[in-house]
């Protein structure tokens, strides 16, 4: 119903009269005082009284607006592209997300997920795939059981992805039996502690049917005892591990990938035959340190000659180190191996930077002769190699069957390191196949690694760009129709590394036309 609005009180002769009272300081008589007074009072509350009902007819509409906003958001929402997403497809989407999380916010991923909708719920609860993967701590038995058991039944008897973290203190057995029931689930397995925890799995022994890949990284050795809950793995294929002889693992034969971690120096003599048990189509990283050696002149390696089978073999120092020691093991390494199979070579610095890797020449070229590495070494990868370009011109005339290979120029940092610089217009040219222009070739009129497809640089940039263009372009038609495959970083540590635009925009046409492809190229400075 409308409302009349405010009643008058006053007449308009009585509001000039106060008005006139006001502006002229007359005295008042009380008997006239009062009743205006009072007059006023009673007007101020009823519109006091009048204000508070609009007040409250304006919030009651404010919150029926609301309410009528949020249906229809909600009614506009059922329309999203999001809804009609079938649930495999969300599924995926899903496992992406949880795929990207910790270890530490794996299972809040999942309820993350679960609480937006009950459609989400539904499919995150019922999607086994969500909860294939788990993490769990040994020695965390108040929250982990309950959260453990919802985990694997709701993986619905899937193939299982674990990461088991262990420390010093007891693991929980209940958490260990609840696992070791689930054994023949395990598809991979992460385990980070001490062997000696490992010694509680034997419910577990002969009972791992699937498990593909296994990671160990030991905490130390407490227990004297072998430790044998994982020798029998028919199905393992990938293995890498910290851990020394007192874990017994399946045959090394099985295997297709071996990762020794964090060898110390003077374990090599030790550990680096472990790999003749690996088969022609293996792979094996071993990755040691050097650190340790202080100021001492020689490293001694002791090192055996030793024939591995492997058709990759990546090499890896890990942390600070002298150059000497580093120019001293890899000599007796290549001294001590022959690589009758070897079709990938890759030479690594966790530190690179700082700590390029010496490059052995004169014992690299005695293992590839050695080796017959002419005939079937295709992957060469010494980016983090401090080399000279004659001695990586003398490599490269010795591997002619290489189809792809990486470099890096090199750059002083903070007192460490060496000023290097490899990737030069004398080297594009060489690397370039014959042209109309003679200054295409080498200087032997042959072409080095004539197969070559494949060719990645971390560059500090001081080639000129028509001449890397130039060899791209001599490279495009060699390959048979197969697109070049080119990668260029620029070093981190230069500032006056950049890419060159035109050089950008031509890798870009060449892409266009599917006659190269860009596997990372750094995008020119604005």
């Amino acid at each position: 119903m409308a409302d009349d609005g405010p009643t008058a009180s006053l007449d308009d002769s009585q509001r000039a009269y106060v008005a006139d009272l006001i502006r002229a300081h007359y005295v008042v008589p009380p008997d006239r005082l009062i009743p205006l007074l009072s007059s006023l009072s009673s007007e101020l509350a009823q519109s006091d009284t009048q204000i508070s009902a609009l007040r409250e007819r304006l919030d009651s509409a404010l919150s029926h607006r609301a309410k009528l906003q949020r249906l229809y958001d909600g009614c506009h929402a059922v329309s999203a592209p999001v809804r009609r997403l079938p649930a495999e497809i969300l599924g995926e989407i899903f496992g992406w997300y949880i795929d990207d999380a910790d270890h530490c916010t794996l299972d809040s991923c999942r309820f993350r997920l679960a609480w937006i909708c009950a459609r989400w719920r539904t499919i995150v609860l019922e999607t086994a795939a969500l909860w294939s993967k788990i993490y769990v701590n040994l020695a965390d038995s108040s929250g982990t059981i309950p959260r453990l058991g919802s985990a694997l039944d709701y993986g619905r008897n899937g193939p299982l992805a674990l990461v088991v973290h262990a420390d010093s203190r007891p693991p929980s057995s209940s958490v260990v039996n609840l696992l070791a029931n689930h054994s023949p689930r395990w598809r991979h397995l992460a385990y980070y502690g001490p062997t000696l925890h490992l010694e509680q799995f034997a419910g577990v022994t002969g009972n791992l049917p699937i498990l593909e890949k296994l990671t160990l990284h030991d905490w130390g050795f407490d227990s004297d005892a072998d430790v044998s809950v994982l020798q029998t793995a028919p199905c393992l294929r990938s293995i890498t591990t910290r851990v020394g002889s007192r874990v017994s693992l399946p045959p090394l034969e099985q295997l297709a990938f071996l990762k020794l971690d964090t060898v110390d120096w003077s374990g090599l003599a030790m550990e680096l035959p472990r790999a003749t048990a690996l088969s022609e189509d293996s792979c094996f990283d071993l990755q040691f340190y050097l650190d340790d050696l202080g100021l001492s002149g020689t490293v001694h390696l002791n090192l055996s000659p030793t024939t591995l089978r492997v058709s990759r073999l990546r090499l890896e120092v890990d942390g600070e180190f002298r150059r000497n020691h580093c120019q001293q093991a890899f000599s007796q390494i290549f001294d001590s191996l022959t690589l009758p199979n070897l079709r990938a070579l890759e030479l690594s610095s966790t530190e690179f930077i700082r700590f390029p890797l010496i490059w052995p020449h004169a014992r690299a070229i005695t293992l590839f002769n050695r080796s017959a590495l002419s005939t079937h070494l295709r992957v060469l990868n010494i980016a983090d190699v401090n080399i000279s370009e004659a001695q990586l011109r003398e490599c490269l005339a010795a591997l002619p069957y290489l189809e792809q290979l990486a470099i890096a120029d090199h750059i002083r940092v903070r007192g460490r390191g060496s000023n290097v610089i490899l990737v030069t217009d004398s080297l594009l040219r060489a690397l370039a196949c014959p042209g109309p222009n003679p200054s295409s070739q080498s200087s032997s009129g042959e072409v080095l690694v004539p197969s070559l497809d494949t060719f990645r640089i971390r560059s500090r940039m001081q080639f000129r760009t028509n001449v890397y263009i130039e060899f791209l372009l001599s490279r495009t038609p060699a390959c048979e129709g197969k697109p070049f495959t080119v990668e260029i970083e620029r070093h981190p540590e230069d500032p006056d590394a950049r890419m060159d635009a035109v050089l950008y925009a031509e890798l870009r046409r060449l892409q266009a036309e599917k006659r190269v492809v860009l596997d990372g190229v750094s995008v020119p400075a604005v």
